[in-house]
């Protein structure tokens, strides 16, 4: 096994690659009473897959002991081999935590024996989970699986600029619309879990128009990719709190985003607009569509 120490690692972990002999060599006696509290064993299968591929960079983190600069992402997708590089006992002295606070938050991980512990970005997918360590990494993870929706939930979920900009790209790249609208969900889904949108929940989704500006050519390699692994692309996009780097990484029937700490700031100054921020970007053409092209998006706008 080698890993890339340069990039911050993405570990996927297929829920149907774990044995029963896997889980009760990686969870200690108290996470597997919480997957046991599960009852949907889909979604107990994806928190154990979780948690063990976030016991994993974590374990790679601490054997290293260095941290990723260069702001570059790797996924891997674990196997056993992969698993073994680590014992029962060092897999079961990691503990997974998730915040408890009544408004919730990210998991954190750290040894069970220590009290300094260090965030971990974890979601799941059809069966698959993915985890990354830390925010000088990853800010935060989505996985999405697309799948086809009514009219109507694409009229009332996204703009009309957000519209006009799936229709370029799939025109233009041959790029499945149903993938691009879950990208664009994908990307609202990560901007919530980071700071910045704490107040916000999945009931103000339409109001986080996401502009991409670059990179739209580049979603074909991640499109057209036979497995969910490898290296991410990176797109340069926008909502009305400001600017960030979105990484893509998946397949035509995953989409895994990510927002990583070298390209994302938290404490970026950016002031609403003078509506309330729940509302923003509701509505038919409260933005003018203009000419998009694939890629870029005219920076202008206004409100209705």
């Amino acid at each position: 096994m080698v890993i890339d120490q340069s990039c911050a690692l993405v570990a996927g972990l297929d829920s149907a690659r774990i044995t029963e002999e896997i889980q009760t060599s990686c969870l200690r006696p108290t996470e597997m009473q919480e997957a046991a509290a599960i009852a949907n064993r889909r979604r107990r299968d994806e928190w154990v897959a979780g948690r063990i591929a976030a016991k994993y960079t974590f374990l790679c983190g601490e054997q290293s002991h260095e941290s990723n600069r260069s702001g570059a992402l790797y996924l891997r997708m674990l196997d056993s081999a992969d698993l073994a590089a680590f014992s029962s006992v060092e897999y079961r002295s990691v503990a997974v935590v998730r915040d408890r606070a009544p408004g919730g938050g990210p998991a954190h991980v750290g040894w069970s024996s220590g009290s300094d512990t260090m965030q971990v970005a974890i979601s799941h997918s059809a069966g698959i989970s993915c985890a990354s360590v830390g925010t000088a990494g990853v800010w935060s993870l989505d996985l999405e699986t697309p799948a086809p929706r009514v009219p109507e939930f694409y009229i009332h979920t996204f703009t009309n600029r957000e519209r006009d900009w799936v229709g370029a790209c799939a025109t233009a790249y041959g790029l499945d619309p149903e993938w691009l609208y879950t990208l664009l969900w994908s990307a609202r889904e990560c901007l919530l879990k980071t700071p910045n949108f704490t107040a916000l929940s999945l009931w103000d989704m339409p109001s986080l128009e996401i502009e991409i500006l670059e990179g739209a050519e580049r979603l074909v390699r991640v499109h057209d990719s036979k497995n969910l692994s490898g290296s991410f692309e990176f797109l340069e996009a926008s909502t009305f709190y400001g600017p960030f780097r979105l990484a893509v990484a998946g397949a035509p029937n995953l989409i895994l985003t990510a927002i990583t700490g070298h390209d994302y700031d938290p404490n970026y100054e950016h002031s609403y607009p003078s509506q309330d921020r729940r509302s923003y970007g509701r509505g038919p053409g409260h933005l003018r569509a203009g000419n998009p092209l694939p890629g870029r998006y005219s920076r202008t706008a206004r409100q209705s």
